[in-house]
């Protein structure tokens, strides 16, 4: 039976065999990425016909939020939108047309090009939208650069991503799908597009199209 003595020297000669390595051998921590919607914005978007295939219905302006929860995952999402006039360069809010608000949780410890990203949107129509996906884009210190996509699916379809619960108040046409895709275009610019697919739809359609700018840091 080896003595505490032999278990010391042991212990001392694998610790001085790890030092040696050469630092490529050694794995490096991945940094937690940061999702890059962190921040205020603002902009300009398009609802887009659920009956007729790429018509525009009306033009919003939407401000949307996302902030830390507190922890290194979790952020804090509310966005609204108004109709406004297209041609008003003061882009006066005419109406108030939807709210939404939830949560994303961005999973670190995979690679740090690419993060699992899960997400809690509540309607106000009584519907709860539970969404999976990815973001991808990432540097080795988990911040993002132009370029950097977040994509997102919630599909009522068993065995797909994600889930669209119905609340007892839910009305009208049943969403069976909804996919989101943000695009960081610019430093402080980003791109989202929303597609929507009911019962009565064969395939998801676009359903909003907006540009807009981070107006403030958080």
């Amino acid at each position: 039976r080896d003595s505490p003595l032999c278990f010391k020297r042991r212990n001392r000669a694998h610790l001085a065999f790890r030092l040696a390595l050469p630092v490529a051998a050694m794995a490096a921590p991945l940094a937690q990425p940061v999702l890059f919607l962190l921040g205020r914005w603002r902009g300009l978007g398009r609802l887009l016909s659920v009956t007729e295939q790429g018509k525009t219905v009306l033009h919003y302006l939407e401000e949307m939020s996302v902030e830390r929860q507190g922890k290194a995952q979790g952020y804090w999402y509310h966005r609204q939108t108004w109709k406004v006039d297209p041609d008003d360069p003061e882009r006066k809010k005419l109406a108030p047309l939807h709210v939404e608000s939830g949560c994303f949780k961005v999973f670190g410890g995979g690679s740090p090009e690419a993060a699992r990203v899960e997400a809690i949107f509540n309607h106000p129509f009584s519907i709860a939208e539970i969404a999976e996906g990815t973001c991808a884009g990432f540097a080795a210190d988990g911040s993002a650069s132009p370029g950097a996509v977040l994509e997102l699916i919630a599909s009522a379809a068993e065995g797909e991503p994600g889930q669209l619960v119905r609340g007892p108040a839910a009305q009208g046409k049943e969403t069976r799908r909804y996919e989101r895709r943000y695009e960081l275009t610019d430093d402080n610019k980003m791109r989202y597009t929303c597609k929507l697919q009911s019962e009565r739809m064969p395939e998801p359609w676009d359903h909003l199209v907006c540009e807009m700018e981070r107006v403030e840091d958080l």
